[in-house]
């Protein structure tokens, strides 16, 4: 009973005092809305390509602005998805025409990447690339139509450099 009204005393001496219980709420509140954040992200359900149309549809759970961009050397492009976690998707597959290889992966926490790889000699040409939702009036699924080409003037005048195998292999110190 002492302890209960010496408690009552000191709290109604010190009525603006901080109790220890408020010091760790607002770590409770930020790490439940850490938390309730990540349940926003949305999922890419399907990443499937269509050889014969040469169209990447992409498919998420929720609407999100696919980004896009195109590296000169090796020449891939990356198709970025912000506020996507990766869901159950084929993270590989190999092609026999122009685009060769296209790699899905988990890029960082909220950014899920697809990677088109081309072979050596295509281009896409980044001005000619569409990457649009299927229908106008639904942001979901999003179809990307790279436009390529092969000839080697529409790369400019870039220097590059064959070196043959043996040569290459020392460079990258791969055991003979």
């Amino acid at each position: 009973m002492k302890i209960k009204l010496r408690n009552q005393k000191i709290f109604s001496l010190y009525p603006f005092k901080v109790s220890l219980f408020s010091l760790l709420y607002p770590g409770i509140t930020l790490n439940n809305g850490n938390s309730i954040a990540a349940a926003t992200f949305g999922r890419l359900n399907k990443c499937y390509f269509n050889a014969k149309s040469q169209q990447l549809e992409i498919s998420l759970s929720s609407a999100t602005t696919p980004e896009y961009f195109y590296l000169d050397q090796p020449p891939p492009l990356v198709v970025d998805l912000p506020n996507t976690k990766l869901g159950n998707v084929d993270t590989q597959k190999n092609y026999p025409g122009t685009i060769q290889r296209i790699r899905v992966s988990q890029y960082s926490p909220n950014i899920t990447r697809i990677v088109i790889d081309l072979k050596p000699e295509g281009f896409i040409d980044g001005n000619q690339v569409k990457l649009q939702p299927l229908c106008p009036k639904n942001p979901n699924p999003w179809v990307l139509r790279p436009i390529f080409s092969y000839n080697s003037t529409s790369l400019g005048n870039q220097p590059f450099m064959i070196l043959p195998p043996s040569t290459l292999k020392t460079l990258l110190n791969y055991p003979t």
